[in-house]
């Protein structure tokens, strides 16, 4: 390890006691910042305070600390700025960590800040020391002058009067938020200057300009003050560009030991190279920048190590700082540009109190009622020909037939297409729950802790339903579904009513308001919430009023209708990145210009390309351009809400922007961020109907789409939204999509507002229920059928798109090219370019497993055996599990190329939730909890370093949905540096688009078949008794973990992860047989791959 120190005096290789100490600037105080690998110690400060008899302004004494280390180069003098507050929290007597002394009023306080410098002279520094002991002269005669009041006694004696007892600050507990803004690649241009003039300039560590130190300050506070907090990031210009991913970690944590402005700061490097730490500056938003750290070159930092000081903020609610983070990527060589990272830090409200208001009322939604024929057909299993069938049955049957048809959807019958497929869907769903009804049910009563991030845990009476009471598997039973109890007490029938807590692979989890006399229970029931398809028909009622087909259909002729807003031409980008991608730049022009209006713009978002940013950009210029607009922001999640919103408040004033959480949030409220929930209707960590007001005085609302329809219901004023943006427009249903459109963007026969539809149609679309309706445009969604319209389609010629309507962005920022190359060329027709940063995707090359050094992908191909669960019709392969726990073992134990990869940083995926509750499981036991273990449906949007699949399915002709070419475009395109796919490679070939990756694995040379050196070496070292291989433990015994335990809430199309039963059984095997021949000596290598089936768990 290398120890570089030095500099600054903030980092010392020797630490040792500060010989001269001295008070520090109203946004920092210096202590021993240091850098270790894994532990970190502190030294504490004693902070001297000199009076002397002068009030005029100095300049901070400059300390001349012993560096012992021999290569540092010679530093020149940094700068010193000096700052007056009126109340500065600073200690007046010499102080310790225990003892913090109150301030004397009399004294005018001036704090500075002092530097370290190997080189520093001391005759200046005698100097400065004089020149502080000034300082306070006059204001020590002015407290002379005036004598201490006596004190007379009964005997005539004078006291002197007792000195007041020095309290001790109250500690206040105080959260700050920090959040990265962007990150900059900077190339320094040289200065042409003489030695003389050298020592009398500074570089600006924002703009990089060439400044005389007397005009430092001034340089800052007139270039970069005023605007520093408001728009945060730097200057774009010929030597910059912004790359999309971090290369620091930076927290701030208050100090325990002291009072509550002191603070711990720690930056950590987690790229894959080692940078030099320049500098660390604060910005305190009110035109001063302090240094924190500023030594050039002297501070190294390997992958994985952080650099930790103390420092003392001024925060406050409304003030927002910044921290720039300086550093040097050295590679071999030292790197020719610095990386610039800034970060907002703001305080964290504990809590928040509502202004009161008026609450939303709510009208009555409309009788969502279901046609005989419809369960007429449903009874019948929609078959073609039956005696009970009348003329309704055949056109509902002819209809249906028409609806398999993409483009049958159309102007004229698009209203009543809709509305059959979603009573289908409904009548649908209220058969399967009927089924799971239960006569004379067993339940359990049990307590179970809740645990919460902050105050005392929360203790629960539930009640647990077994499993093996249902006679069909309650699959579509999840949380906050409404279960309805009969109790029979002396003849007399009572009705409870609750909600499902939680589904586990040992029974279902319910919560009730009252206590349930268990032994009366006679009946059990399970609702549907059919409020969400009452919000449809709301929406589709609403847009019958008005002009639907300009939305629904539009045409060049539709947009003759000009918007009555000015078109604005000079743009000053809040995210620098945005003005270095043309895409980017037409899409938020066009969509503040609203060019396409009154049809929807749709921003055509591929994975890594920056849609989410290009939303957020398009918002806050929205917001600054046009005061008067108000903005609907919706997403068909939580999850995608939260995510957006997120990231609105790094552009946009908090009080202009409120998050809409319907009930069923409450759930979950202690995983939500707490600035979101600040600025929500659960602020104080329960739910409450929202105000009015909470609507009319923000500019920004955001929300989940069936949310977004309470709106209407609550009649908001018409035509309060000016732009109504949905995003992930593509993995929702067509009429869901309609909710914040129909009431919301139109008013009677006007349409009012201008409507972005953001996602992209190539991944996930909507997730359906009833497998008869995935057939039809029920499983299309709104985005996709619309982008198939002539004015939203691509030109043949030109491969362009109107950009007028329409913005495909094409710089993927994610992934590396080989990683991009198969996905781009299958799903995206090549338009996709490769612009990830080398720093993030490159690291994994040259790792000694890939098969191809140059490609960081494997496609491991391996005979596994195909099991269910009792009572599942999921599917997990236990031989797969083997071979992503060697992988797992390999990387977290030994890291690659050198680098030490995080648990944080990996990401497994399989389509089964069998598979996922097997896999999650095994990481259980070997304590890597962290490692993120999900469906493709829960990755879409994220992304990881590394990504490891298991396809599960093995030796069958059948794939399931993994046939699914949107769920395997989702699978491949989340990863950055490395993708590890494990499965069958031949039976995986029976789907075209599976077969052509298997094909691209072949032509890249990564594809690996069978047993490979990592299953030989491990054999070996067990033969050799070496202590246990990883084969040998890759089954866990988890008679530990109880099945209450284990909580599930993966989702997918066959089998919900959260219906998984808890005992694995040899009966459960599938196929037991190879359905192919195999050759010999592949053959034997199956049959020892054969292990037991049994797991407890």
């Amino acid at each position: 390890m290398d120890n570089d120190s030095g500099g600054s005096g903030f980092w010392h290789h020797n630490t040792a006691p500060w010989e001269n100490n001295e008070p520090s600037s109203p946004v920092s105080d210096s202590s021993s910042g240091k850098w270790f690998p894994k532990t970190v110690q502190s030294v504490e400060l004693l902070i001297e305070t000199e009076k002397s008899s002068t009030d005029e302004d100095v300049t901070p004494m400059q300390t001349n600390n012993n560096d012992e280390s021999p290569d540092l180069p010679i530093l020149p003098a940094d700068c010193i700025m000096t700052s007056k507050i009126d109340s500065p929290p600073a200690c007046r007597e010499k102080i310790r960590s225990d003892q913090i002394v109150p301030k004397s009023p009399d004294i005018e306080h001036i704090q500075t800040r002092m530097f370290n410098q190997q080189t520093a002279n001391e005759g200046r520094a005698e100097k400065n020391r004089n020149n502080r002991s000034l300082a306070y002269a006059k204001a020590r005669a002015e407290l002379k002058k005036k004598p201490p009041k006596k004190c007379r006694t009964r005997n005539g004696k004078t006291n002197k009067p007792k000195k007041a007892h020095l309290k001790k600050y109250d500690k206040v507990d105080i959260v700050l938020d920090v959040k990265r803004i962007t990150t900059l690649i900077r190339f320094v241009s040289e200065q042409n200057q003489s030695s003389s003039e050298c020592e009398l300039r500074r570089t600006c560590p924002l703009c990089t300009t060439s400044i005389l130190e007397s005009a430092i300050r001034e340089h800052f506070v007139n270039c970069h003050g005023a605007k520093f907090s408001l728009e945060p990031l730097l200057t774009a210009d010929i030597r910059n560009h912004v790359i999309s991913r971090e290369v620091l970690q930076v927290k701030l944590k208050q100090d325990p030991h002291r009072n509550g402005s002191y603070f711990l700061l720690t930056v950590t490097n987690i790229a894959a190279v080692t940078i030099l730490l320049k500098s660390i500056y604060v910005f305190d938003g009110i035109g001063t920048l302090s240094p924190i750290f500023s030594a050039e070159g002297v501070l190294r930092m390997k992958p994985g190590f952080f650099y930790e000081d103390e420092l003392q903020l001024q925060v406050s609610d409304e003030c927002v700082q910044s921290l720039l983070v300086t550093v040097n990527p050295i590679d071999e060589l030292r790197a020719t540009y610095d990386v610039v990272e800034q970060y907002h830090i703001k305080k964290v409200c504990t809590k928040c109190t509502r202004i009161a208001g008026t609450p939303l009322k709510l009208a009555n939604l409309p009788h969502y009622r279901i046609p005989t024929s419809i369960r007429t057909l449903h009874e019948n299993n929609y078959k073609l020909q039956n005696a009970a069938y009348g003329p309704a049955e055949y056109d509902v049957l002819r209809r249906l037939n028409e609806a398999k048809n993409p483009s049958s959807l159309n102007r004229d019958n698009y209203a009543k297409q809709l509305n059959m497929l979603n009573r289908i869907e409904v009548e649908h769903l209220r058969c399967e729950y009927n089924s799971y009804s239960i006569e004379r049910p067993k339940l359990q009563r049990i307590k179970k802790v809740k645990k919460r991030k902050d105050g005392p845990h929360d203790v629960q009476i539930l009640y647990v339903l077994s499993m093996n009471q249902f006679e069909n598997r309650p699959m579509l039973i999840s949380e906050d579904q409404i279960v309805e109890v009969d109790v029979m007490n002396d003849d007399k029938l009572t009705q409870y009513t609750g909600t499902v807590e939680c589904v586990e692979p040992s029974g279902i989890l319910f919560l009730l308001d009252d206590t349930l006399p268990i032994e009366n229970v006679i009946r059990i029931r399970f609702s549907p919430n059919n409020s969400t398809f009452q919000l449809e028909q709301q929406a589709l009622d609403r847009l019958a009023e008005c002009q639907k087909e300009k939305i629904l259909f539009p045409t060049r002729g539709d947009s003759a209708q000009r918007d009555t807003m000015d078109e604005i031409t000079s743009f000053q980008w809040i995210n620098i990145g945005i003005s270095t991608n043309e895409e980017q730049m037409v899409a938020v022009r066009n969509i503040v210009n609203r060019t396409s209006f009154p049809a929807p713009y749709v921003l055509f978002g591929p994975p890594g390309t920056g849609k989410s940013s290009t939303l957020v950009e398009v918002i806050g210029q929205i917001y600054k351009l046009h005061p008067e607009a108000n903005m609907l922001v919706v997403a068909p999640s939580n999850f995608a809400a939260n995510e957006i919103t997120s990231r609105i408040l790094n552009v946009v004033p908090e009080k202009h922007v409120f998050r809409y959480f319907s009930r069923s949030s409450i759930r979950t409220v202690n995983d939500i961020d707490e600035n979101i929930l600040q600025i929500s209707n659960m602020a104080d960590k329960k739910y409450d109907l929202p105000y009015y007001q909470d609507i009319y005085l923000a500019r920004i609302v955001v929300t989940t789409l069936a949310t977004a329809g309470r709106l209407v219901q609550a009649n908001i004023r018409a035509k309060h939204f000016r732009y109504v943006i949905v995003d992930e427009c593509g993995s929702a249903k067509e009429i869901s999509s309609l909710v914040p459109i129909g009431g919301l963007a139109t008013c009677g026969d006007e349409i009012h507002a201008s409507i972005v539809l953001a996602g992209d149609p190539k991944q996930l679309g909507p997730v359906i229920q009833h497998n008869y309706l995935k057939q039809t445009n029920h499983n299309v969604s709104l985005l996709e059928r619309i982008m198939k319209l002539d004015l939203y389609e691509m030109n043949r010629t030109t491969k362009e798109y109107n950009n007028r309507y329409i913005t495909q962005l094409r710089d993927n920022f994610r992934s590396h090219s080989m990683l991009l190359n198969f996905p781009n060329k299958t799903f995206y027709a090549g338009q996709l370019r490769a612009k990830a940063s080398p720093e993030l995707t490159n690291w994994a090359l040259g790792w000694h497993r890939l098969p191809n050094p140059k490609c960081p992908l494997i496609f491991h191909s391996i005979f596994g055996n195909m099991q269910q669960h009792e009572n599942s019709t999921s599917l997990f392969n236990v031989v797969e599990g083997e071979l992503v726990l060697c992988y797992l073992t390999d990387i977290l134990h030994h890291g690659i190329n050198g680098r030490q990869v995080r648990q944080c940083d990996i990401g497994l995926i399989s389509p089964y939730a069998s598979q996922i509750l097997h896999l999650r499981t095994l990481c259980i036991a070997r304590g890597w909890e962290d490692i993120e273990i999900g469906s493709a449906e829960q990755y879409q949007g994220r992304e990881k370093a590394i990504i490891i699949m298991s396809t599960v399915r093995s030796r069958s002709k059948h794939l399931g949905f993994l046939t699914n070419a949107k769920r395997l475009n989702v699978t491949i395109t989340r990863a950055r540096a490395l993708m590890i796919i494990i499965g069958d490679g031949y039976t995986l070939q029976n789907d075209a688009n599976w077969k052509a990756l298997v094909n691209y694995c072949r032509q890249q040379k990564a594809f690996v078949y069978g047993r490979t050196p990592i299953f030989e070496n491990e054999k070996k070292s067990e033969k050799a008794g070496h202590g246990k291989s990883l084969l040998s433990s890759a089954t866990p015994n988890l008679a530990h973990v109880k099945d209450d335990l284990i909580v599930l809430t993966d989702k997918s199309d066959e089998t919900p992860a959260n219906t998984v039963a808890s005992k694995i059984t040899p009966k459960a095997e599938i196929n037991p047989k190879p359905n192919r021949e195999i050759p010999g000596k592949d053959k034997k290598q199956w049959q020892a791959r054969r292990i037991s089936t049994r797991v407890r768990t």
